[in-house]
């Protein structure tokens, strides 16, 4: 039996932080968790065996998993082949099942897969969906949405498919639900998509999946006892209840985690080093392009755009999707393959992730399906606190202005959107028009993002600089100043409020932090009494404060002391306190970081992994750089300068464009930049670097030339350098 939890905890309405997910819902004495825990097993099928087949519309089933434990193959090869089979065998209402996920590309992956084990239970004689799937372009099964008694639909497609939200369905499978939070930052109708799921498929069991609930679970929950209140109360004999399936996470295939610079071009001499594969995943698709035009034709990179053909490397996009895996040496991605996309790639041994956000870091890192015995380094930035400075003023200010737009009476909203179009030419991010009041808005949960983004900048500030103080633009600070007011005024806080104000506040953030840590030592005594004594001691106002992986870490910690006292073998005992003990480490992590605290340690965490500072990529890259390794890049970079004193000035700029450099800026410099680096010196003219080059006996120097002409996008007077051999080498 794997499951090691099959109980119902009420949740009190005192705060006691020993009743199971109280820290969730404050204040909520009638709401009951059913919660499983499995530590037997790291795959959702052995956890949840047959359990779905007495899963009821009025139970909403959560199932929080880490990426690879089999998420999406629960569904395909148990819930499916369930609902088929009982199709096949009554004449009376037939079931239905609606999945619904959150990207292009993860939904024809799922279609592929869906369509293989629908056609296992069709007559002989019925056509293929496996073969109508590969006969279709990426486009045209965009498109499919039925297979059989499967239907398959993008949240973003929802709204506007009346023929699915008529129909009923026996179960709604929610598939990477952390997306109502996680897209609402850019998506404006998230809250809004929620709400209809919620409310359309009140007959349908709804099974909400994610490896990453953080900021969703609350909100996800919360909708759910909203609408089991608007229930009559004849079917409203017991209190709500949810089912909560909890697998732990495991990262023990990441051998090694290394810091790198928080500038991607700087990392292009240790890739072009490192000769197996890598995934990179970037936050701005103009440095990801960037990047892969430095690394050559070694790199691929994919955005939102490469799936319609306007940017990015399209065949590489779709290779990904219908096969798994990519050929180019070197991918790098935005966001558009973060959620649910699987790849089986064991080549795969270095993963870079340039985004300062657990959830979306999460959701990244778990893209790659370790097979076998596959190992794979982690790269993590050592972003610098100017950059996070930086960072957290602009969602500060994001927050802020969400709040003043809810302030502002229609007319206003309209004159505000209507500015940004005309200065800018688009909406401002996360802002849009309702379609059936006419009127911009925006996702309400976009606030919870904002918060949560904010805390986890304060959070590596605090601990590493001391300081999350920024100032804020004239009108974001005096609504800043207002909130704060507002909620300084209440006597107590909820969850959320007491969130919000750590998150605007310069003070209060602290104590918000000030969990109590767990001392090993009472782990083998009276753990629980001595533990709940502690937890008294924190302030009331933030005793709200414990996030949604600290809840959960905290019942996997009571539950194995529970197992501890109960264990009847030496063996048994030794193997769940060394878990325990294992799970302690994590917990006092989170709380209470490791002196010295390191930025990226910091990030580490969001794994339970421990990261101890030592030498940088940047360093080792620099201390690898040779004099012959300049020499063979400076070969590859001459320029043609007999060409180009022959050709015609038009034809003479486009050479520049292509062959030139943009000054020591330049991400092709990268090399050159770390050999000078290497060398103690900080060069930045072209005649102190041609003076370097000469004193290694470098046989090359930097020219500049101008663009003489205004053609398309270039720019007549701009410099660039070009890279040309001295009259020695000739000779």
């Amino acid at each position: 039996m794997c499951i090691e939890k099959v109980e119902i905890y009420t949740l009190s309405s005192t705060g006691n932080p020993m009743q199971y997910f109280n820290s969730c819902f404050p204040g909520r004495e009638h709401c009951h968790a059913i919660y499983h825990y499995s530590t037997n097993s790291c795959y959702v099928t052995d956890a949840i065996q047959d359990a779905y087949e007495k899963w009821q519309p009025e139970i909403p089933v959560f199932i929080s998993a880490p990426t690879g434990s089999g998420k999406n193959y629960f569904v395909q090869q148990k819930l499916l082949p369930y609902v088929m089979t009982y199709n096949g065998s009554t004449e009376s209402l037939k079931k239905r099942v609606l999945i619904l996920s959150n990207r292009v590309a993860l939904n024809r992956q799922n279609k592929l897969e869906l369509a293989k084990v629908v056609d296992r239970y069709l007559p002989l004689n019925a056509p293929s969906y496996e073969e109508a799937c590969h006969k279709c372009s990426c486009e045209e099964l965009d498109k499919m949405k039925y297979f059989d008694c499967i239907h398959v639909c993008s949240y973003q497609q929802l709204l506007a498919s009346p023929e699915i939200l008529n129909r009923q369905y026996s179960y709604v499978v929610i598939d990477e639900a952390h997306f109502f939070i996680q897209d609402a930052i850019f998506n404006y109708q998230t809250q809004t998509i929620l709400s209809k799921i919620v409310s359309t498929f009140q007959s349908a069991v709804r099974i909400y999946m994610s490896a990453t609930f953080e900021d969703a679970f609350l909100p996800l929950v919360q909708l759910e006892e909203q609408m089991w209140n608007r229930r009559p109360y004849w079917e409203r004999e017991q209190h709500f209840q949810f089912i909560f399936y909890d697998l732990p996470c495991q990262y023990d295939y990441i051998s090694e985690i290394q810091a790198i610079p928080e500038k991607e071009e700087e990392l292009v001499p240790y890739i072009k080093q490192r000769k197996e594969k890598w995934l990179i995943f970037v936050a701005d698709k103009e440095k990801g392009a960037a990047l892969a035009s430095a690394l050559g034709n070694e790199a691929a990179f994919i955005c939102s755009e490469t799936k319609v053909g306007k940017r990015g490397n399209k065949v590489v996009y779709d290779q990904l999707v219908e096969n798994q895996t990519y050929k180019p040496r070197i991918l790098i991605s935005t966001a558009v393959i973060d959620n649910g996309i699987s790849l089986k790639d064991e080549k795969i041994r270095h993963v870079a992730i340039f985004v300062p956000q657990p959830v979306s870091f999460l959701q990244m890192l778990g893209r790659v399906r370790i097979q076998k015995k596959q190992k794979i380094t982690l790269y993590i930035p050592q972003y610098s606190s100017g950059s996070l400075k930086r960072k957290l003023k602009q969602e500060m200010q994001e927050l802020c202005y969400r709040w003043a737009f809810d302030a502002m009476n229609t007319q206003q909203r309209w004159y505000e959107c209507n500015q940004v179009i005309q200065s800018q030419g688009w909406h401002h991010p996360g802002f849009g028009m309702d379609n059936q009041t006419g009127e911009f808005s925006y996702s309400p949960l976009s606030k919870l993002y904002l918060v949560s983004t904010i805390l986890t900048l304060k959070y590596i500030l605090y601990f590493s600089e001391g300081d999350t103080h920024v100032s804020l633009s004239g009108s974001a600070e005096i609504w800043r100043s207002r909130i704060l007011n507002m909620l300084e005024a209440k006597q107590e806080l909820d969850y959320n409020e007491a969130r919000l104000y750590a998150a605007l506040s310069d003070e209060d953030c602290i104590q918000f932090w000030n969990q109590t840590s767990i001392n090993e030592d009472i782990v083998l005594g009276s753990f629980e009494k001595e533990f709940f004594c502690e937890i008294e001691g924190i302030n009331l106002r933030y005793r709200d404060g414990f996030d949604f992986k600290q809840t959960i870490l905290y019942a996997r910690i009571v539950d194995l002391k529970k197992q501890l006292s109960d264990s009847k073998s030496a063996t048994e005992h030794h193997a769940i306190l060394a878990e325990l003990q294992q799970l302690i480490k994590t917990y006092n992590r989170m709380v209470e970081p490791d002196k010295p605290f390191d930025i990226v340690a910091a990030q580490a965490a969001w794994l339970g992994k421990e990261y101890k500072p030592g030498e940088s990529v940047k360093d080792a890259t620099a201390q690898t750089v040779t004099k012959d390794a300049v020499l063979a890049w400076c070969e590859q970079n001459i320029f043609p300068l007999a060409e180009y004193e022959n050709a015609k000035s038009e034809q003479k700029d486009k050479m520049l464009c292509e062959y030139g450099f943009d000054t020591i800026k330049d991400s092709r410099l990268a090399l050159l930049r770390d050999y000078i680096m290497k060398k103690g010196r900080e060069i930045k003219q072209q005649k102190a670097i041609n003076g370097l080059l000469a004193e290694e006996k470098i046989p090359y120097i930097f020219e500049s030339k101008q663009i003489s002409s205004i053609k398309g996008e270039i720019e007549k007077g701009k410099v660039y350098w070009i890279l040309i051999e001295t009259q020695c080498a000739t000779e």
